[in-house]
């Protein structure tokens, strides 16, 4: 859901991690750096297939920026000619801020996304159709350093998704689900030692799911 222009790097870091990007990294991370625009920055982009199309503005300079785009296309085709369900409309919004004020080096990141109308194709398609008609996100962090020996950060990640499969001619399932994820993390450097301490929790869960039939329309 984080459009591509708006990933800097993509670092992967094998091996033990979890002391400094917490309990899930046992094996390695898989970490996304955010793009940061300088001046101002356009991007229009069109492709024949499906009429995909993308519309990206960015601005800022070394302590602030802010970037925004729309991604949108309809339904394509295979190589063989056959129709994909695959359509969507995608929007993004991304802001970073860094600065130091009282002496205190704090780093913000804001990230907005939000999917309307997408399609998933699958190999019953048109028997079945699966629909994502909205899903979105909202995630930040704030960071601070504390000297050269302590890293510390609270962040959070709000998600909603609905869902609809539709088995034409028989029944609709629809499913709406939602929740808010959010923790903090710091990191303690010494000359042979390394410290973290993690939090991680997950509030706000809530889903639902409601069936009809279209042949008794209940």
């Amino acid at each position: 859901f984080i459009d591509p222009l708006m990933l800097g790097s993509v670092e992967i870091l094998r091996g033990p991690a979890s002391v400094f990007y917490g309990s899930g990294a046992g094996a390695g991370v898989l970490q996304f750096s955010p793009a940061r625009p300088r001046g101002l920055e356009a991007t229009l982009q069109w492709g024949s297939d499906g009429d995909e199309n993308l519309q990206y503005l960015g601005f800022g300079d070394e302590s602030a920026s802010l970037a925004l785009s729309r991604r949108s296309a309809d339904d394509g085709d295979s190589a063989s000619g056959d129709r994909l369900h695959d359509r969507f409309d995608q929007y993004n919004g991304q802001l970073l801020w860094s600065g130091e004020p009282g002496g205190i080096p704090l780093s913000f990141h804001q990230l907005f996304s939000e999917g309307r109308d997408i399609g998933k194709s699958n190999n019953q398609y048109p028997d079945r159709i699966t629909d994502y008609p909205e899903e979105r996100h909202w995630l930040g962090e704030l960071s601070a350093g504390f000297g050269e020996r302590l890293e510390a950060s609270v962040y959070y990640h709000y998600q909603s998704l609905d869902t609809r499969v539709e088995s034409v001619g028989e029944r609709i399932n629809d499913v709406s689900s939602e929740s808010l994820d959010w923790g903090f993390r710091a990191a303690w450097r010494f000359d042979r030692l390394r410290a973290g301490l993690e939090y991680l929790g997950r509030r706000g869960v809530e889903s639902e799911e409601t069936e009809t039939s279209l042949a008794t329309g209940q």
